[in-house]
């Protein structure tokens, strides 16, 4: 029926197959749960919307009917300029999943970028931390879009091919993802090493933002506000060279007592 309603050829839609709610009257979409209590109604919010039953796609609008001629020929060029403003504007529709996500249009891509950021008093910049890059595929599929998963950098796997539906679902998964904390703020760590990174942590550490990191970080952890093995190796060796700075600044100390106790 789905199919039929979309003008879709058979066998189109698989059991799998996700429907992005753009397709959808906004009045058939339910997105809290109703109930009445002591005479008056309460909505509570549905963690994910539902369809009301027996809902139907919206049929696809109908193209104007030309006469074959110039006119046509102008229509058709123009319309082959207009798709990717089109496709963009859609990914900008889509619901994010938290309103620390933004949608952001690059000049070189045909798609778009979603990302969250903090902002780095220090330096002035914003300092992406999760980030979903999107691009239309080269496809016959309809709504088939290319994302890929950066994490602080760190790219997250192969790149994933589906439709607005999937992208949807895909960055309320990242956005599930708790990150590692890092080996520790800059503050932090200069002040266990006397002001300076040795030369060994400078080749093994790297600043993101105002953190510093393993440059083997994983960016992702199981449990939120941990480490990655990486990084906490990383401040383990932090910690160790804190210890023999502190050894050699005892032994200086206690030279140099005795020498003026002579």
């Amino acid at each position: 029926m789905w199919e039929q309603r979309l003008e879709l050829a058979p066998g189109t839609f698989r059991p799998d197959s996700q429907l992005c709610e753009l397709h959808f009257d906004p009045s058939q979409i339910c997105r809290d749960y109703v109930h009445l209590i002591g005479g008056k109604e309460v909505r509570i919010p549905r963690g994910r919307a539902t369809l009301l039953p027996d809902t139907l796609p919206l049929a696809p609008p109908k193209q104007a009917q030309h006469d074959e001629g110039p006119n046509l020929k102008r229509l058709r060029s123009e319309e082959d300029l207009v798709p990717v403003d089109q496709n963009v504007d859609r990914l900008s529709a889509l619901r994010l999943p938290s309103k620390y996500w933004s949608c952001v249009r690059c000049l070189n891509i045909e798609g778009a970028v979603f990302a969250t950021s903090t902002f780095s008093p220090a330096t002035a910049d914003l300092v992406t931390e999760k980030m979903v890059v999107v691009q239309w595929a080269d496809s016959e599929k309809q709504e088939a879009v290319v994302c890929e998963t950066i994490l602080r950098g760190r790219r997250l796997g192969d790149a994933v091919v589906g439709d607005l539906g999937s992208l949807q679902q895909r960055l309320c998964e990242v956005d599930a993802m708790p990150l590692c904390i890092g080996v520790g703020g800059v503050g932090y760590v200069l002040e266990q090493l006397g002001g300076r990174l040795t030369a060994h942590l400078e080749r093994s550490l790297v600043l993101h933002g105002e953190t510093y990191f393993s440059q083997a970080c994983t960016a992702t952890v199981e449990t939120a506000g941990a480490s990655c093995a990486p990084c906490k190796q990383a401040r383990k060796a932090v910690l160790t060279k804190k210890s023999a700075l502190l050894r050699k600044n005892f032994l200086v100390t206690y030279v140099n007592n005795c020498g003026d106790a002579k």
